[in-house]
């Protein structure tokens, strides 16, 4: 006869917790515990619920944005088309050139940049100045 020999597993360790303490509660404070561990609780779920909506809403974002980019690709491949179905048309430099440092050589350029760069400089310390003398102005008006 043939007897089967049964294995068991092992029981896990069992964790020492050393003494336990006990910690008397009056009545009223332990309602309130249980109240505050509820609502942490219901503000768990609440963050549960918003997070899942989140992702939701997420999800939904990213489908239109890839809708999107396909229309603006569509889009693309339709003006180019149009680019080459209309006849190139040449424009003159005079025209094709708008702006004003353009026109002028590199000298006046940068006269121009030094003109432009100084007003700025000066409306800033204008500004710094003014803002000193009202300060000036209420620290006389507190010393009086």
């Amino acid at each position: 006869m043939k007897t089967k020999i049964k294995k068991f597993k092992k029981a896990p360790p069992k964790i020492d917790l050393g003494d336990p303490i006990h910690i008397r509660l009056e009545y009223t404070d332990a309602v309130k515990s249980k109240k505050d561990i509820l609502l942490t609780e219901m503000n768990l779920l609440k963050i549960l619920r918003i997070m899942k909506n989140y992702h939701s809403l997420r999800t939904e974002e990213l489908d239109a944005k890839i809708n999107l980019y396909k229309k603006v690709m569509e889009l693309r491949a339709n003006f180019k088309k149009i680019e080459d179905v209309f006849p190139k048309i040449k424009i003159p430099n005079i025209l094709n050139k708008g702006n004003i440092f353009e026109t002028t050589n590199i000298e006046e350029k940068s006269d121009i940049q030094g003109r432009i760069k100084n007003s700025r400089v000066e409306e800033r310390n204008k500004d710094i100045d003014y803002q000193l003398r009202e300060i000036q102005e209420k620290l006389k008006a507190l010393s009086r």
